[in-house]
């Protein structure tokens, strides 16, 4: 299979016009699939017109047409057939927020439930993934020991 993004505002666009054999939408990304390379390229030119009404434009670097075997970025993850891995962008991030709220918390400029609040919201992303070893090897570097008076 192959795939390709279009940021198409119309559900019934994609399912009427495209006829694609899958799409996935959320907000303005819709990653469509088919086997036929030739449908997606047709796709491509289509959703570009019906996107120039609005006088928008497809985004140059996720309109790409590629194998899903190579992953597809969506949602701060690389979605593969059988698994899906937190983008090394989303890791640097990760890395420098908790390295910011740990340095924060022992400096006593934050409280422990700010300091929970932020890593239970970012869990509830990455726990969408397959990041089981990325989360244990984070939380055995960065500790959120109590300050010391």
């Amino acid at each position: 299979m192959t795939f390709f993004f279009v940021s198409a505002h119309r559900d019934h666009f994609v399912k009427e016009e495209l006829r694609l054999p899958g799409y996935i939408r959320h907000v303005d990304d819709a990653p469509g699939f088919s086997d036929d390379i030739e449908q997606l390229r047709a796709g491509q030119a289509c959703s570009q017109l019906f996107l120039d009404d609005w006088r928008l434009q497809l985004h140059p670097k996720k309109n790409l047409i590629y194998p899903v075997a190579h992953g597809i970025p969506f949602l701060g993850f690389r979605v593969y057939p059988t698994h899906r891995r937190l983008r090394r962008s989303g890791v640097k991030r990760s890395r420098q927020r908790l390295r910011a709220l740990r340095r924060l918390y022992h400096a006593g400029k934050i409280s422990r439930e700010k300091v929970n609040a932020a890593v239970q919201a970012w869990l509830g992303h990455v726990r969408h993934g397959d990041t089981w070893g990325l989360r244990r090897a984070l939380f055995r570097q960065y500790t959120f020991s109590p300050a010391k008076l």
